[in-house]
């Protein structure tokens, strides 16, 4: 009887104490379903942002595929309209000027052509969509670099030949013709070598004759001015005064025995010389390619200015685009 009186006043408190702890056991349980709960809405906010960015950059993959086969025709319908001549209206090196594609209602196209060099081309095409997310275009590029051939090349200096012209006391060989400072960007930094080039391999005459645009020359019936490139026979001398813009190719010795004014270049495949009567004057440059030394010669009331630039324009109206050299495409989101 006196032991269950000792016991009882022990037991009390021991119950109390499990009272006591009950709340915090509660509580606890509490945060860890509040941590489950965040990190299940975490789990699925993170899938949810997921798929809707896996949306997003599928409707831009499919607005991008989309648009780079319409890059693919608009580089098409710019090849077409440079081999058209689109390009000739270019002038010094750095212009440009935009080509016409076919422009659609949900796509903004621009094409563009420039001279990156004298004898090199350079097409730009750019085109922007929606990209099919709000606010987020999608972006296209083509890059076209097309080479100019050329059937002659550029001169460095007013007189070239196989051998050194030979100059008679009077003859007059001018530096720069051309207007303000021109004449350096129409070089392309190579500067003049001197009044006269001597030739180390001769170019032929084949490839100037071959050009579809090549016009022969009658000097008997020819009009007093003529343009573009023109090709008098081997033998036949000028007797009337003649003015040629372009191109004046002799393809054997010539005799002029006229004023003769060529605002280009001048070509002889043999001798030139201008007997009592004949003058020479030339704006641009002038070839010999004979083989015999002293038989291309000036007389004294001859000249000859040097100017480069007007010799890049009617190098330019022989060019022909050759087949591109490299394209590449550059995708944007």
């Amino acid at each position: 009887m006196s032991a269950h009186r000792d016991r009882a006043p022990h037991a009390r408190p021991a119950r109390a104490t499990r009272r006591a702890r009950a709340p915090h056991r509660r509580g606890a349980s509490l945060l860890v379903v509040v941590a489950t709960l965040a990190v299940l809405a975490l789990v699925v906010a993170t899938l949810v942002t997921g798929a809707r960015a896996s949306v997003r950059q599928a409707s831009q993959a499919r607005t991008r595929t989309a648009l780079a086969a319409r890059a693919d025709l608009a580089r098409d319908e710019a090849i077409a309209e440079v081999h058209a001549g689109a390009w000739r209206t270019l002038g010094d090196i750095g212009g440009a000027i935009a080509l016409p594609v076919t422009a659609t209602p949900d796509t903004v196209i621009t094409a563009r052509v420039g001279r990156a060099a004298w004898d090199a081309l350079v097409v730009a095409i750019a085109l922007r969509a929606r990209g099919g997310v709000a606010g987020l275009d999608a972006h296209v590029a083509r890059r076209l670099d097309i080479p100019l051939r050329t059937p002659w090349p550029m001169p460095r200096a007013p007189l070239t030949g196989v051998h050194p012209w030979a100059r008679d006391a009077g003859a007059v060989v001018t530096g720069h013709a051309d207007d303000g400072d021109s004449t350096r960007r129409c070089v392309e930094r190579v500067p003049a070598a001197g009044p006269s080039e001597r030739l180390v391999a001769a170019p032929s005459l084949a490839a100037l004759l071959a050009h579809p645009g090549a016009q022969s020359l009658d000097p008997d019936t020819a009009p007093p001015v003529v343009q573009g490139l023109v090709v008098l026979d081997g033998g036949r001398s000028l007797e009337r005064p003649l003015v040629v813009r372009g191109w004046l190719v002799a393809t054997g010795a010539l005799a002029v025995r006229a004023p003769l004014r060529v605002e280009g270049v001048l070509v002889a495949g043999g001798a030139v010389d201008t007997p009592a009567g004949g003058r020479v004057h030339v704006t641009g440059a002038a070839w010999s390619l004979d083989d015999v030394a002293g038989r291309a010669r000036l007389g004294p009331r001859d000249t000859v200015r040097w100017a480069p630039c007007l010799v890049r324009r009617v190098r330019a109206a022989l060019a022909v685009p050759a087949p591109i050299a490299a394209w590449d495409a550059d995708h944007g989101g």
